[in-house]
């Protein structure tokens, strides 16, 4: 029997599928051309927005933390417009380019700061209420937030104004130096400290920890114009791997019986002072057994050939017209091989088939 922690995972998994199917579609409409890398990091993000969603429906604890990380996945996810926005592309407008790639960094620099200040408030001040969490996160964002980014804030034509994008990257990496910071100042008072916001937090803000410096690092090579052959994406991508896997073991512990009781008792024992420490062996649930649990599914095995098929034939250089039938072509002859294995083993189950056995005398 199929658990229900494999059903959330199925439905996370399948949804995840349905976007990467999605771009490998779009991807055939005229666009700036763009390394494959950056597109699996976008579609990685939007993998990260979904546990975030299935995280928040059931978490007890601290679900604000879920829906920050969220909304910067989600900006990421949604970057998949920008190659096609722009003239001789499928959305020809420069000028709607410009707001889009302006109004995102800026948006992308924020929610960053604000996912990563919101845990540091939380560490720092015991038992702090979500709506005075996010008051002084605001408090303490906003104001150096305006000073950094007032120029583009006040006029939306500046951006325009100025010979390049070298201006906007400045401001973008003096901000993210603060992200970087309070990163810095969550080890510090960890170090000191050493109490416990929850198992999976370290791990999210060593992520964060590598991520701002690997902003970091690309915005000072576009300020002095420095080539570094995409190398945030290169690190993006096992930071994102590893964001992955912490937000699989949290879905794992909040979807388990264990895992409700004893965030329930964490929940209570804060109000009361108790300490509560949680296991981690009753709730795990290996990425091996998830992984024959899927296959195990002849919906989801479909799903996985239908995204492969197309993921191969949208890369024959060949136009749209004969793709689509050598999708077409290919799927259906798929749909029909499962259509006759479905069909034997019906008819196998009802005895309708001679079975011939050899007998030796």
């Amino acid at each position: 029997m199929i658990s229900k922690r494999s059903v959330i995972h199925f439905r996370v998994i399948n949804i995840w599928f349905g976007f990467v199917l999605f771009l490998i579609l779009i991807s055939n409409l005229s666009h700036q051309a763009m390394p494959i890398l950056s597109w699996l990091n976008l579609s990685l993000f939007f993998l990260v927005l979904l546990q975030c969603v299935f995280i928040f429906g059931k978490e007890l604890y601290r679900k604000a933390i879920f829906v920050n990380i969220g909304l910067l996945s989600l900006v990421y996810s949604l970057s998949f417009i920008n190659p096609f926005v722009g003239n001789g592309y499928a959305f020809g407008n420069d000028y709607l380019a410009n707001y889009i790639f302006q109004y995102r960094t800026m948006a992308l620099s924020f929610l960053l700061a604000l996912a990563i200040t919101y845990i540091c408030v939380l560490y720092i001040f015991d038992k702090i209420t979500t709506l005075k969490a996010y008051s002084i996160s605001f408090v303490v964002i906003l104001p150096i937030f305006v000073w950094h980014f007032y120029p583009y804030l006040a006029n939306r034509d500046y951006l325009l104004s100025l010979p390049d994008n070298t201006f906007l990257y400045e401001s973008v990496l003096l901000f993210t130096f603060y992200s970087f910071f309070m990163v810095c100042l969550y080890g510090y008072f960890l170090y000191k400290n050493e109490k416990s916001l929850g198992e999976h937090i370290n791990s999210l803000m060593v992520c964060f920890f590598i991520m701002t410096l690997a902003d970091i690092t690309d915005t000072f090579a576009r300020v002095y114009n420095i080539k570094l052959f995409s190398l945030s994406q290169y690190i993006l991508l096992p930071v994102l791997s590893v964001f992955i896997i912490t937000l699989f073991r949290k879905l794992n512990y909040i979807y388990s019986d264990f895992g409700q009781f004893y965030d329930t008792l964490i929940t209570e024992g804060n109000k009361w002072g108790v300490p509560i420490k949680r296991k981690k062996s009753a709730y795990a649930l290996s990425f091996l057994s998830l992984v024959r649990a899927y296959l195990h599914q002849k919906r989801n095995v479909f799903g996985l050939a239908t995204l492969s098929l197309v993921f191969c034939v949208s890369y024959f250089d060949v136009s749209p017209f004969l793709k689509l039938h050598l999708i077409a072509l290919v799927a259906g002859m798929i749909v029909l091989f499962f259509y006759l294995s479905a069909l034997y083993h019906k008819r196998l189950s009802n005895g309708d088939l001679l079975s011939l056995h050899r007998h030796t005398h």
